[in-house]
C-alpha cells in the first residue's frame, strides 16, 4: 500500500487480505495456514497477517518488504497494490519496478 500510513489503511488492508486469503479454497490461506497462522485469523485478515503480508509506506519501503520476504525464503512475491483502479495499480506498480529491478536499492 504505496504511500498509506499503516494505521488509516489497516482497514482496507484486512478487507484485501480477507478477500484474498480467506476464501474457501485460496492457495494464499492455505500458505498462511502453513506458516501457522490460525483458520480464523487468516479469513477474517486480523492484525496479524495484515503485518505479515502487507506492505505499507514509499516505494523503497515496500520493495525493502519483497526483498525481505525473498531473504527469507519466498521464490515469489505477489504483488498486488491495493488501489479502486486498475490504471492506479499500474500506476503503482510501475514506481516499484524499477526499485525491484535494480538489486542495489
Amino acid at each position: 500500500m504505496l504511500g498509506a500510513d499503516r494505521e488509516s489503511a489497516r482497514p482496507q488492508a484486512r478487507a484485501f487480505v480477507a478477500m484474498a486469503a480467506g476464501a474457501e479454497g485460496s492457495p494464499y490461506g492455505a500458505n498462511l495456514r502453513r506458516l501457522g497462522f490460525d483458520e480464523q485469523d487468516v479469513r477474517d485478515g486480523a492484525d496479524a497477517v495484515v503485518e505479515a503480508v502487507v506492505a505499507f509506506g514509499t516505494p523503497a519501503d515496500v520493495a525493502q518488504r519483497v526483498r525481505a520476504h525473498q531473504d527469507a525464503g519466498a521464490d515469489h512475491v505477489r504483488l498486488d497494490p491495493v488501489v479502486d483502479d486498475f490504471e492506479a495499480g499500474v500506476g503503482r506498480l510501475e514506481q516499484l519496478g524499477p526499485l525491484l529491478a535494480d538489486p542495489e536499492h
